[in-house]
């Protein structure tokens, strides 16, 4: 696990940082959620790898494709690039669990996401708003902590599961707003628990 994630780092450092993040914040709902350990570690495996697809696009289009987050829906390189994620563990039966949970992160149970698929699991729910999240916190740009928890507040239920909501609200404060009180600024904020589990990985 720990080459691919020297692979995306590589490639782009933005990216690389967001799936920490991803992986983080998946990580504290999880937990607030009360999910087993092996459940973690899936959400945990499946942050790091869910936009490994972008690795195939130049810097220039990674940066075009942040620009436009907002739609991001309709930007061609979110189908191309899930298309990719798959076709790089294809046959892995080892990762197959944690693919097939990260080709999920663009979905919601309202079943108007990508894939347009309505039956979402927990750990589906916990990582498509942490990714969410940390789109529209720190890649983006544009957006401050209180506007999105009132998008999820304004969705729980019709676009992810209340629970799942409820968790991810208190993740992020305890995740995001202690480092800027609760309004992004131009930091970009470092995974807090990288040294923790994350470089035992290398022996998988």
């Amino acid at each position: 696990m720990k080459n691919y994630l020297t692979l995306l780092k590589n490639h782009s450092e933005v990216l690389y940082e967001h799936s920490l993040r991803v992986a983080d914040l998946s990580n504290i709902i999880g937990s607030l959620l009360g999910l087993d350990e092996d459940i973690l570690y899936r959400l945990q495996i499946a942050s790091f790898i869910h936009d490994i697809g972008y690795i195939w696009f130049s810097e220039k289009a990674l940066a075009e494709h942040m620009e436009s987050l907002n739609e991001k829906e309709k930007d061609p390189l979110i189908s191309i690039h899930l298309k990719r994620l798959e076709e790089m563990f294809f046959g892995n039966v080892l990762m197959k669990p944690y693919v097939d949970l990260a080709l999920n992160h663009h979905e919601n149970i309202a079943g108007t996401g990508h894939f347009k698929k309505k039956v979402l699991t927990l750990e589906d729910n916990i990582l498509i708003i942490s990714n969410y999240i940390d789109e529209n916190i720190v890649l983006s740009g544009k957006q401050e902590t209180e506007n999105i928890i009132e998008y999820l507040e304004k969705n729980a239920g019709k676009l992810y599961d209340k629970n799942v909501v409820n968790a991810a609200i208190e993740a992020l404060k305890i995740y995001y707003t202690e480092f800027d009180n609760g309004k992004f600024s131009g930091l970009a904020l470092k995974s807090k628990t990288i040294n923790l589990r994350y470089e035992g990985l290398g022996k998988n």
